[in-house]
């Protein structure tokens, strides 16, 4: 038998998955908070939208850890901790705003192709922003995720 260097352990998969909530928590309240203050860079938007959809396959491969519900309510010492249920919530909600940020980056009518930024009269590569008023359903969905979070 090899040394089972690959292994998680419940404490590690309890750790990843809070760790990975607040670092995510973070750069979506970031975002939201630029959002309503006025107008954000398109390339924000697609970047978050990576990093929720590693987020949660990360999430989805740690929440396998056999028995990481009762670790979890030892290191809280809430017994009551439905663990599967608020994963699933906080889960679903990052799914739910990954997938409205897919549906909501304007693309080109005839090939498809994102639309970040264009070229100005000097050539440079200016990047295409949304208003606070556009980003308004970013904020909704933003919203409901990060309530998932503690």
């Amino acid at each position: 038998m090899a040394f089972p260097a690959s292994a998680v352990t419940k404490a590690e998969a309890w750790d990843d998955i809070r760790h990975a909530a607040n670092r995510i928590k973070g750069v979506t309240q970031n975002l939201r908070n630029a959002s309503a203050a006025g107008a954000t860079g398109r390339t924000s938007y697609v970047s978050l939208q990576k990093r929720l959809d590693d987020t949660v396959e990360r999430w989805n491969v740690l929440a396998a850890t056999p028995q990481l519900q009762a670790y979890a309510r030892d290191q809280i010492e809430d017994p009551t901790l439905d663990l599967a249920a608020e994963y699933v919530a906080m889960r679903d909600a990052a799914t739910a705003l990954r997938d409205w940020i897919f549906a909501n980056i304007p693309t080109d009518a005839a090939t498809g192709a994102v639309l970040l930024r264009v070229i100005d009269a000097t050539g440079e590569s200016v990047e295409l922003t949304f208003t606070s008023a556009q980003a308004s359903g970013f904020r909704t969905q933003a919203d409901a995720f990060l309530a998932t979070i503690g």
